[in-house]
């Protein structure tokens, strides 16, 4: 056990050192695991699903960039489609905020017991704050991000986690 714990950090600690800055992919591209519900990850009343995301870098900043991004997301009782801005900072250690908005559609009971009047069918703001890391020499890079859904003419939230994978193209 001390072995694989060993050769597990020394593999991290190459990744970090050997990793080297590079910001120049203007596209990303991220797909994932999603659990959305009024609780944290893992709890009976969840829902989960997948998302597909596509972020195009519009301005680079040093080491990180301003893109649009387009979102989409799948789980039971609830799908959504949005698009709007993405803040990014840093490159192989990075964060990034998401401002969206777009069409969402809720059908599951547990998700709906946060909203008032019970149905939401319609437009919605999705906020994510991510953190992420990409591996060195390699366009792949992993984001774990929690986020935000406020619908339109609705006094509701749910918040959900998404955990993805992701590859960047020049």
């Amino acid at each position: 056990m001390r072995f694989l714990f060993s050769f597990v950090l020394v593999l991290f600690c190459s990744q970090v050192v050997n990793a080297q800055y590079d910001n120049s992919e203007k596209l990303s591209i991220l797909g994932g695991f999603t659990s959305t519900g009024s609780e944290f990850v893992f709890w009976t009343d969840n829902v989960y699903g997948g998302n597909l995301q596509i972020v195009y870098d519009v301005k680079k900043i040093h080491e990180g960039a301003i893109g649009v991004k387009a979102s989409g997301s799948w789980a039971s009782g609830f799908g959504g489609y949005f698009g709007g801005l993405n803040f990014r900072i840093g490159s192989r250690f990075f964060a990034d905020l998401d401002v969206l908005y777009g069409y969402s559609n809720v059908t599951n009971e547990e998700l709906l017991s946060s909203y008032n009047p019970k149905e939401h069918s319609g437009g919605a703001l999705v906020s994510t704050i991510g953190i992420g890391f990409r591996l060195a020499e390699s366009p792949l890079f992993f984001r774990l991000a929690y986020g935000g859904h406020f619908p339109s003419g609705n006094s509701g939230l749910n918040t959900g986690f998404n955990l993805q994978l992701g590859y960047r193209i020049k």
